[in-house]
Parts: C-alpha cells; sequence; structure tokens
C-alpha cells in the first residue's frame, strides 16, 4: 500500500491553499489533518516521519478543497464548539456562535430561575442553548422547537450523544395553533431567531451566504418580525413573570427592547457583547 509523508502532505496542501481566494487558517488545516488521517499535531511533531495511506492523503485533500471552496469548517468536519461542548452540525442547521452563549450565560446567572422551571426555545436548531442549559442545570426542563424537520434531527442527535434530556417538536412560530400544541406554561422563553434582513446578503461572507440556511438567518424586509411574534406569544405561553431573552441584530436591539416595551413587557433590558455591541434583550411578562 502506497504511503506519504504526512508533513509531505500538509505541505502540498498549503502550497495549493496560496493560490486560492479562500484560504483555510493554519488551524483549520490541523482540524482538517486531524480529522482525515488521525494523526494529532502533537504526534506528528513527535513522529516527524510520520506517514499516511492514499486513502488518509485523499480524505485530507478534497476536505481543503471544500474549506478553500468557501465551505464552513465545521460543516466539512460535522461538529462545532459550542460552551465547551462539542455539537454536530451540518448545513440544515446555523453554527454555534460564541456571542449565543451569552443567552446560556443570562439564564443559568442571571434569571433566578427555581428548581423544575421550564424553558423553551424558539428556532432551537442544533439544539445547542436548550442542550446546554440541560446539561448545566438538569433541574431545568427544556424544550425546543423548530419549522425544520432537518434541522430538528441535527437536534435530536446532539442531545443523545451529549445525554442531554431535552424535548424537541417541529412547530411553526407564526401557526394560530402553536399555543395549543406547546406543553405551557414555561418560566423563561429563549431564542435566536432570524434577524438579518435580506437586504444584508450580500454584505455576508460566502461561508455564511452560501452555505448556512437561509430560513435561520434571513427575515425578510422587516427585521422585528420574529420579535413581534415572540412578543405577542410571551403572555400564552409564559407564568406571571416569566422572562425572555432573545438574541438581537447589533443594529436593532434598541428598536427589539423598544417594541418589547409598547408590547407590554416589563423590565426591559439590554446585554452587549464582548465587542460591546448590543447582543441580547431581556423582558419580563406581567
Amino acid at each position: 500500500m502506497k504511503s506519504f509523508s504526512a508533513e509531505h502532505i500538509l505541505k502540498e496542501a498549503l502550497d495549493v491553499a496560496r493560490t486560492r481566494k479562500e484560504k483555510p487558517s493554519s488551524r483549520e488545516f490541523e482540524w482538517m489533518f486531524e480529522a482525515s488521517t488521525g494523526l494529532t499535531r502533537l504526534a506528528r511533531l513527535s513522529q516527524p516521519d510520520a506517514t499516511i495511506d492514499t486513502a488518509s492523503r485523499n480524505r485530507f485533500l478534497e476536505m481543503c478543497e471544500r474549506r478553500m471552496a468557501g465551505e464552513p469548517v465545521q460543516y466539512i468536519l460535522g461538529e462545532a464548539s459550542f460552551f465547551g461542548y462539542t455539537f454536530r452540525v451540518n448545513s440544515a442547521v446555523l453554527i454555534p456562535r460564541p456571542e449565543t452563549e451569552l443567552l446560556v450565560e443570562w439564564v443559568l446567572e442571571q434569571s433566578n430561575l427555581p428548581p423544575g422551571a421550564k424553558l423553551l426555545d424558539i428556532g432551537t436548531g442544533s439544539g445547542c442553548i436548550p442542550i446546554t442549559v440541560a446539561l448545566q442545570n438538569s433541574e431545568i426542563a427544556c424544550s425546543g422547537i423548530d419549522l425544520s424537520a432537518d434541522a430538528l434531527e441535527v437536534a435530536r442527535l446532539n442531545a443523545t450523544s451529549l445525554g442531554a434530556s431535552v424535548h424537541f417538536s417541529q412547530l411553526d412560530l407564526f401557526s394560530e395553533s402553536l399555543v395549543t400544541e406547546l406543553d405551557v406554561p414555561f418560566d423563561v422563553l429563549i431564542s435566536n431567531p432570524p434577524y438579518i434582513p435580506d437586504s444584508e446578503s450580500v454584505t455576508l461572507s460566502t461561508e455564511v451566504r452560501d452555505h448556512e440556511p437561509g430560513l435561520a438567518l434571513f427575515c425578510g424586509t422587516d427585521p422585528l418580525l420574529f420579535y413581534r411574534k415572540i412578543a405577542e406569544l410571551a403572555p400564552l405561553v409564559l407564568k406571571k413573570a416569566g422572562k425572555i431573552a432573545v438574541e438581537v441584530h447589533a443594529d436593532f436591539g434598541s428598536d427589539v427592547l423598544e417594541m418589547f416595551v409598547h408590547s407590554g413587557l416589563r423590565n426591559t433590558e439590554i446585554i452587549h457583547d464582548l465587542s460591546n455591541r448590543e447582543r441580547i434583550v431581556v423582558a419580563e411578562v406581567d
């Protein structure tokens, strides 16, 4: 069986990348190389003469081609990190972002939920939010809904692989029968809804625009569309003084907060991310 020098194959891929517009980072090369060959960076350093077989070489170079064509490395590897956990991802779900961890931190540290509290995540995608909350605090009963059956398949796989007890359902936020199909009431409602106006699609990177699901990204021409529905739904599905936390577009956080106030929600607040951008809006029902 033919074998190839591990270092030579890495150099071969790097040489090709220098000629391409989309260039994987050195860390991404390391991730793809380990995933395709089983050789970690430490193993290569301790075994400078390490070799790989033809199949491993071809897998690695195929991954590199996909990455240089603009596909996110998380989809290529089939996994992404969130809150210290590894979640399965594919093109049916958004890639979990560090900013979304703020929602989890808020639930765990600031929401003051009682034991046995119930959480609902709207537009759950990969399930990263309710799964992480459930893993961090098993006393919170977590549920997630999504319109996409493919996304829910990923979410259920993640819950199983991580050992989290989360109930997932295929439901439409805009359905007139939604309230009757939910196990109401809840103590807290969480959501990272689609909030990018269609007009901004041209400003997005190729990775996002051409590979992540538009259903989970774009809100049409109305950046407050999903937030209005959440504000309308909240009094119907939350307990008295139930809490809401939503991730927002950095340009529309104040608009979401103002709309929440006009909808009768109280104790509204904006939470900024590490870059000091408006990222989370929280509120309560009466």
